[in-house]
């Protein structure tokens, strides 16, 4: 008599999941961008002064500046010079065809919204106060902060890919 067919092959076991996989789910992040430069180095930007930049753009972008809102800005100041030096570091401002001062920063701050159209509010806001440099330095005056140049504003979204534990 023929002898049976061996039994199939029994699949493998599926493999664990990695320590984090990430979920199906997606969020929608509003925000806009600001960039300027202004005087000083990285080390002038003392957190009281960094406090003074957030709460001019609260008031800027909310109408105030309370803790929630405060919690939507974030700000970052880097040494322009080292940044133009180093490949790795992409500046986002155009020099504007003149050479960076001895010590100059470039500004950027990321203002969340709630949606797309405030986002947007947002940059035209910013950028009609602050198009050029004498409007950003009457804007900023009191912050402890001379900009050096006017500001940019752009309104993004950036897609989130919500990740979980995994059990």
């Amino acid at each position: 008599p023929p002898s049976p067919s061996p039994p199939p092959p029994s699949p493998p076991p599926p493999s664990p999941p990695p320590p984090m996989s990430p979920g199906s789910a997606t969020t929608t992040v509003h925000q806009t961008k600001v960039s300027f430069r202004a005087s000083g180095t990285s080390s002038d930007f003392t957190a009281s002064i960094i406090l003074k930049l957030k709460q001019f753009f609260a008031n800027l972008a909310f109408g105030d500046f309370t803790a929630p809102n405060l919690a939507k800005i974030f700000v970052a100041v880097f040494d322009a010079r080292r940044r133009l030096n180093d490949p790795a570091l992409e500046p986002r401002l155009i020099t504007q065809h003149r050479e960076l001062q001895t010590s100059e920063v470039d500004i950027e701050t990321t203002i969340a919204s709630d949606s797309a159209t405030d986002a947007t509010t947002t940059a035209s806001t910013v950028s009609s106060t602050m198009s050029d440099q004498p409007s950003a330095a009457a804007a900023l005056s009191g912050t402890g902060v001379t900009p050096t140049s006017g500001a940019t504003a752009e309104a993004q979204q950036v897609v989130v890919v919500l990740v979980a534990p995994s059990p």
